[in-house]
């Protein structure tokens, strides 16, 4: 994997070059971004609630990507319901929690600067243009439009299945 990860960013030189990498992926794969001062690090940070329903959605439909070139959803799923099981919400939540810290730790190790962006301004041209600026990249920030379509696009109170008990929940935990 660390020799993927060379080739990549060797294929595009004076490009950015990126990809996601997530908990699961491979852990000596993992640590050598992370500890790398030539790879900056861009850390995506969103609600835990959105994205335990995203993976909820995307285990139910089998669907864990959605790209614009795709056009529609290989199934409709405009009366898929979610349910809210919060001890798999804990779960989530205390994983999500810990990938954080462990992204803090290695900044404060290798006394680097990882970029935090928020979810929702991904699809907004000023974040991304200063994103690109802060990165080096001369490209227009129109040509960096993600091709990444959200997964969930209806209010959560049309798609949790027990949203009121989610509610009470959330309030009791200040989740």
């Amino acid at each position: 994997p660390i020799t993927y990860v060379n080739r990549l960013f060797r294929a595009t030189p004076k490009k950015i070059a990126g990809f996601k990498m997530f908990a699961s992926h491979n852990g000596t794969a993992r640590q050598y971004v992370l500890e790398s001062r030539n790879i900056a690090k861009i850390i995506l940070t969103r609600n835990h609630i959105d994205t335990y329903i995203s993976n909820q959605r995307a285990r139910m439909t089998g669907e864990w990507v959605n790209r614009v070139s795709q056009g529609r959803r290989k199934k409709d799923d405009s009366d898929l319901k979610i349910p809210f099981l919060p001890e798999v919400f804990e779960v989530h939540r205390q994983k999500a929690i810990e990938i954080q810290q462990e992204y803090a730790a290695c900044e404060a190790f290798t006394k680097q600067s990882f970029i935090r962006i928020a979810y929702e301004e991904v699809a907004q041209l000023e974040p991304v243009r200063l994103l690109a600026r802060k990165l080096g990249s001369t490209a227009e920030p129109e040509t960096l439009v993600p091709t990444l379509k959200k997964q969930i696009t209806r209010p959560l109170e049309e798609i949790v299945e027990n949203f009121d008990e989610m509610q009470r929940y959330l309030a009791k935990t200040a989740g």
